[in-house]
């Protein structure tokens, strides 16, 4: 998973065949505007030492202060921000020190999302982060999905935050194993069905790890 979405911004090259977007080659596209066309988010938020808007805004100093604070929003970071005593000034220690795990993955979303750029990478953005945070992280993808164009491409474990797409892909030992809606899916026998059953009856018991 993580060699293929490497292949959208053109950080590793296929050994055969091309890869496209709306049937076009990366190969015939600029480098630069290529990867201004991506934004990603990993599963271990990269945050510096400086204000909450600051670590938004990071690499866009044009983007000003109404479309980091739309951007929090979109990623369900503006609550608690703004119940901060200096909300959007409020200062960060190194790698985010002072927020939350959630807290700190909603804050590299609303990074992610004040580009608007329109293809929008996460790679397991609910891996780490708490029942709660996972749940206002799928909210945020809804809204994501519902208020913009960005085509949005997640990769995850935890099934049920894969649901609402549109196309599910699965992998396995390298390969495409199946793929569909998640109806679709859940219709037929396979590794899917099984593995979000399982995954949906722990959390239904309180097993943190599935939720």
């Amino acid at each position: 998973k993580s060699t293929l979405i490497d292949l959208i911004p053109a950080l590793r090259q296929p050994d055969r065949g091309d890869v496209r977007i709306s049937d076009v080659a990366l190969t015939t596209l600029d480098l630069g505007e290529l990867r201004k066309a991506c934004a990603f988010v990993s599963q271990t938020p990269a945050l510096m030492a400086g204000t909450i808007a600051e670590q938004i805004g990071y690499g866009l100093p044009e983007a000003s202060e109404e479309a980091i604070r739309h951007a929090a929003k979109m990623a369900n970071a503006d609550g608690f921000t703004e119940a901060l005593r200096d909300g959007y000034a409020t200062r960060l220690g190194e790698g985010g020190v002072g927020l939350s795990g959630g807290q700190r993955q909603r804050i590299e979303l609303a990074r992610a999302l004040v580009a608007h750029a329109p293809i929008l990478i996460l790679d397991e953005p609910t891996s780490s982060v708490d029942g709660e945070s996972a749940h206002l992280i799928s909210q945020a993808l809804d809204r994501i999905r519902a208020e913009t164009d960005a085509t949005i491409i997640l990769v995850g474990h935890h099934l049920g935050t894969l649901r609402h797409c549109d196309h599910i892909v699965v992998l396995g030992d390298g390969r495409v194993q199946d793929q569909g809606s998640h109806a679709d899916l859940m219709g037929r026998e396979g590794w899917y069905r099984s593995t979000f059953n399982r995954q949906a009856a722990a959390a239904a018991a309180g097993d943190p790890a599935t939720v």
